[in-house]
């Protein structure tokens, strides 16, 4: 009896476990697409892709996969399944997972590209759920008091790392890194919620960088947050290590979410942050609000004084 040589079916080709043997009636190579990301649109693209035959390229279906994260890590909702060779990100990604794939003509089975992981740097959203976080203790979102520091930030209602009930919530500490201030994250009662970024055309700078800014954290249950750093200061360590503030600026509004500070700049750098939650675009505030506060050590010998930042209020 004439042995036949088994084969192994791999994205719709026929390849022989002996090395030769039965073959596709139409064989050929698949060139697998890569993944690219607009950021500034929201526009996913598949790079490349394509089924050729004898030198040919044949028709040929695309498909994708993604999935999106906030800075936080939680996910926003389940991977996501498409067809075509682009698609538009609804929200404003932190992180994106994404891929395409594309099949021949007549063939039920996809061929996979490389997941690729972009993380364009913005704020954007935040997927986190109150129902499913677990909130910090306040003494790792208030690294100090603002109360009896000199300038009169406390009102009436407004509590350091203590959220109105049912209201968001500060979710994480302020971050610092690579001379970059990133206020913390943010869950809400309903995600996920998006940044509604202010549109610029002369973006506002501080110390020659530009800033990033929002109007407001919006959440599809109509609620929404201003949030931001409220007021920065610059100061230093005497001889009996108690600290002295040289300089302060108040935002005219609550939309700050990341500023950077120049390498050369030394001293401390102390941060209030203010979240303060709407039920609705047309109900009343909460009487409550959330500050956060931060403090880190820059590693500069430069002073950042006089500290006449420019104003953000768009009003």
């Amino acid at each position: 009896m004439r042995a036949l040589a088994a084969a192994v079916i791999v994205f719709g080709l026929a390849v022989s476990s002996a090395g030769a043997g039965v073959q596709s009636s139409k064989p050929g190579k698949y060139v697998l697409p890569s993944v690219a990301f607009n950021a500034s649109i929201g526009v996913v693209s598949a790079v490349g892709g394509s089924y050729v035959v004898q030198g040919k390229k044949q028709p040929v279906k695309f498909a994708y996969q993604y999935s999106l994260a906030d800075q936080a890590g939680n996910s926003c909702g389940a991977t996501s399944l498409g067809s075509g060779r682009s698609f538009a990100l609804k929200l404003n990604p932190y992180r994106l997972q994404a891929r395409f794939g594309l099949k021949r003509a007549g063939s039920t089975r996809l061929a996979w590209g490389k997941w690729r992981v972009f993380t364009p740097g913005g704020i954007g959203m935040q997927c986190g759920s109150l129902a499913s976080t677990t909130l910090p203790p306040t003494d790792q979102l208030c690294a100090w008091s603002d109360q009896n520091q000199g300038f009169t930030l406390m009102t009436s209602g407004t509590a350091c790392g203590v959220p109105p009930p049912g209201a968001c919530a500060w979710s994480s500490p302020a971050t610092f890194v690579n001379g970059v201030y990133t206020v913390g994250t943010v869950s809400c009662p309903h995600g996920p919620c998006n940044y509604r970024y202010i549109n610029q055309q002369n973006p506002i700078t501080w110390w020659s960088t530009p800033i990033e800014e929002a109007e407001a954290l919006e959440c599809p249950d109509g609620s929404f947050a201003p949030v931001g750093a409220f007021v920065i200061r610059l100061g230093h360590y005497d001889s009996n290590h108690q600290l002295v503030i040289d300089c302060q600026h108040q935002t005219d509004g609550v939309a700050v979410l990341r500023f950077t500070i120049p390498s050369d700049i030394g001293g401390v750098l102390q941060v209030d942050s203010l979240l303060w939650p709407f039920p609705s675009h047309t109900g009343p505030s909460l009487v409550q609000h959330e500050t956060q506060t931060s403090q880190f050590n820059l590693g500069g010998s430069q002073s950042g004084c006089p500290l006449n930042l420019p104003s953000i209020n768009r009003s």
